[in-house]
């Protein structure tokens, strides 16, 4: 019996990163970046989910889960608008605006526009707005569903179309997530709607308060298991991390204050976070509470967690270009300057690192600094669970496809290509890569072999 796990790699931090930037042109082949387990279930190599109808105008998206088990599409038919799940067509809206697919593929929850008015439509139930309207969120489990409405010129959080059952008052909901156990929601909120002071609110679902913390901002960041959650919080002009568990309201713990905290991330095992900060006009990079003095040349816009202690690793960005700057073990490392950098990871045994660099028109992946084959795009390299291969996306001639490749970057097989591409996943036994793809008019769950 075959599963699927989702393989991710956190990188936690405030403001717009250079990544957005390198995987602006695939940005319509990512699917939700959530982490995600498969059910205990089998879904065959090369199953189709769906078949887009000939008379399709346009697919505005696409989004396979990451389990292998279902595909929504949002298409134009006849001038209008609907929702497609597994092949299921929904009902033709003006509009359709944000669409998530649940976790296990089988719910979609949207806001679409009929007759000039907004609601959020859930497994095709329509839910109207009163006034304005948030976007929809699944719970990990797929069972829950949660929004923010304007009611009575009030923000109310609902969650399952529970409108008013104790929603608190007076708060504009900036952002909101779903504890791992599907038990807990984590709401980033103010009390004035146009005040620009914040609070972290760990709620149940019946919205009882369980934990709240003050931030600074709107950014907030989780480990990869969603158990533990840091917050940026200011105090007197100077800055500390919040750093605690989902849903308690014991375990708080500060870092100590600084004029400012660039950019954080969480270590891979989940229990303490690696973080830069600027004090007194230097720069520090800080791993279990020791700080380490750091180049002020450039801006941050990455940081990731080596998974051996007391390492990390940074892609600075300067007026020259962008590259790799290293800390493990009292020694600091830069590596060669790219026109831009993104997406560095780690081996779980720590010897080897991967990002994605760009010089020129080419994109390519540089595995402990060594440069791997040139493509117009290519999209977040991941080690397989065994740390013995790399797998990503690319794209080269317009042709999109994955590429294997050994742990040192070589490359062993490239798959089929398709139209698109979307985010793989490992199967349990970490012999198998599987993604969606779209071929022609097919969306299809594929699942290969790494090696033959």
């Amino acid at each position: 019996m075959r599963r699927f796990a989702a393989k991710a790699f956190v990188l936690i931090g405030a403001g717009i990163t250079l990544g957005a930037i390198l995987l602006i042109g695939c940005r319509q082949e990512t699917a939700s970046d959530s982490v995600v387990m498969a059910p205990d279930k089998n879904v065959a190599a090369g199953r189709v989910l769906a078949i887009i109808p000939d008379n399709t105008q346009n697919l505005f998206r696409i989004d396979f889960s990451l389990t292998g088990a279902g595909v929504a599409v949002v298409q134009e038919s006849a001038g209008k608008v609907r929702v497609v799940l597994n092949g299921k067509p929904g009902k033709l809206y003006q509009s359709v605006g944000t669409m998530v697919l649940s976790p296990d593929g089988q719910r979609v929850a949207y806001n679409a526009l009929d007759n000039d008015k907004w609601r959020i439509v859930v497994d095709e139930k329509e839910y109207p707005a009163e006034g304005e309207i948030g976007s929809p969120i699944f719970s990990p489990d797929s069972r829950h569903v949660a929004y923010e409405a304007r009611v009575d010129n009030n923000w109310r959080l609902i969650i399952d179309g529970n409108k008013y059952l104790k929603s608190r008052r007076n708060h504009f909901y900036h952002d909101k997530f779903f504890s791992s156990d599907s038990n807990n929601i984590i709401t980033v909120e103010s009390t004035e709607q146009n005040h620009n002071t914040y609070r972290v609110v760990v709620s149940s679902l019946g919205l009882k308060q369980l934990n709240v913390i003050n931030a600074q901002g709107k950014n907030l960041g989780f480990n990869k298991e969603r158990t533990k959650m840091v917050i940026l919080e200011e105090k007197n002009g100077q800055q500390r991390l919040a750093m605690c568990d989902v849903g308690r309201l014991d375990t708080v713990t500060y870092s100590p204050m600084y004029d400012s905290i660039i950019r954080y991330a969480f270590t891979e095992t989940g229990d303490s976070v690696v973080y830069i900060v600027e004090r007194s006009e230097k720069r520090y990079l800080v791993m279990n509470g020791k700080e380490v003095k750091i180049p002020i040349k450039g801006v941050v816009e990455f940081i990731t967690a080596r998974p051996d202690k007391d390492a990390a690793g940074l892609i600075m960005n300067s007026l020259d270009g962008s590259y790799l700057y290293q800390h493990a073990r009292n020694k600091s490392t830069a590596g060669k300057v790219y026109d831009e950098a993104a997406h560095l990871i780690y081996s779980k045994d720590a010897s080897r690192h991967v990002y994605v660099a760009k010089k020129g028109k080419k994109v390519f992946i540089v595995v402990n600094g060594k440069v791997g084959p040139p493509y117009d795009m290519v999209v977040s390299p991941v080690f397989t669970p065994d740390d013995k291969h790399l797998v990503y996306r690319a794209r080269k001639n317009g042709k999109r496809f994955v590429v294997v490749a050994d742990a040192n970057g070589k490359t062993i097989s490239r798959h089929p290509a398709y139209e698109q591409v979307f985010q793989p996943v490992f199967t349990d036994d970490g012999k198998s890569v599987a993604y969606g793809v779209k071929d022609g008019n097919k969306l299809i769950w594929k699942v290969e072999q790494l090696c033959n």
